[in-house]
């Protein structure tokens, strides 16, 4: 995906948030390096690449105080109190299509937990109130249905890709994974670092990940979204070794999104729509006549059609 204008502030003001307790000093060291960034932005980079230089100013001003811990921990918190009733409520769903495809909408539900985007505001107290709306809302577009009969075709030699996205949402992915490695293997990529509030290897082991059977952890980079030249070496091996990829979140799909001749009949998006310019691009990307709005859900396998 490329950038717009109204792309820059939101840069910009995620860069504020992940630097909210720097000095007076650094802070001023900061917004000078991000002005001669943004002043000199080439409008044909992917937006991802964009950001991950952002990134890496910042933590070259900022270091460890450029981590979003706070937020990150107390949205885990928050999660790890939501997840156990909805793993209890799934457990009760005794039709094997029926469950699956509602584990598939609580891992969408998760991608709600955001923070920094310019229209789309969540606060740790609402995060149990808006998982428990996402669930309720119906999609935009909900290609679970055709996710399933994808999946239950398999056996357990073909391989599934899995990005998460952030932290907090992985609590969620979970019930979904669960869901998944009974069909398939299934390989999850995450940050090997921290970065911003997105999951990374350490964060899947604090919620089990590594003791589901049937699934792997690999680390896709040190860098946010899944832009190639920015991913190991290992994540890309993977993506063409997979059957099926499951893409959360609107860093991956921006990245993703550059490599039409890769995603097509292998990739599903499951995303909620935060911003104007990835509504707009969502929609032009896959041909929607009524373009989607703000705030929509959307489970999308990318087909041809």
């Amino acid at each position: 995906m490329k950038p717009v204008k109204e792309c820059i502030p939101c840069q910009r003001k995620r860069a504020m948030l992940i630097t909210k307790n720097l000095s007076e000093e650094k802070k001023k060291e900061l917004t000078k390096r991000i002005n001669v960034l943004f002043s000199n932005l080439d409008m044909n980079r992917c937006t991802i690449d964009i950001a991950n230089e952002r990134n890496r100013i910042i933590k070259e001003i900022a270091g460890k105080d450029a981590l979003m811990d706070d937020l990150r921990e107390d949205s885990m918190k928050a999660a790890e109190k939501i997840s156990p009733n909805l793993e209890q409520d799934l457990e009760k769903i005794k039709d094997e299509e029926e469950r699956f495809c509602k584990a598939l909408r609580i891992a969408l539900a998760g991608n709600v937990i955001e923070f920094g985007t310019t229209n789309h505001v969540v606060k740790i107290g609402e995060i149990e109130k808006r998982v428990h709306e996402t669930i309720k809302q119906e999609p935009a577009i909900d290609d679970s249905r055709m996710v399933y009969e994808i999946v239950q075709a398999y056996n357990h030699s073909n391989r599934i890709l899995y990005l998460v996205d952030n932290a907090a949402e992985i609590a969620f992915d979970r019930l979904f994974i669960k869901e998944l490695v009974k069909h398939a293997i299934v390989v999850i990529a995450a940050l090997s670092e921290p970065d911003q509030d997105d999951a990374c290897v350490e964060n899947l082991k604090r919620f089990g990940i590594d003791k589901i059977p049937n699934c792997e952890i690999i680390t896709k980079g040190k860098y946010i979204g899944a832009y190639f030249p920015n991913t190991t070496k290992q994540f890309k091996v993977e993506f063409e070794k997979a059957d099926l990829i499951i893409s959360k979140g609107m860093g991956n799909y921006e990245s993703l999104s550059e490599y039409s001749d890769k995603i097509i009949n292998k990739v599903v998006f499951m995303l909620k729509l935060k911003c104007g310019p990835v509504a707009d691009s969502f929609s032009d990307f896959f041909n929607i006549g009524n373009k989607l709005e703000v705030g929509a859900n959307v489970i999308k396998f990318a087909s041809k059609n």
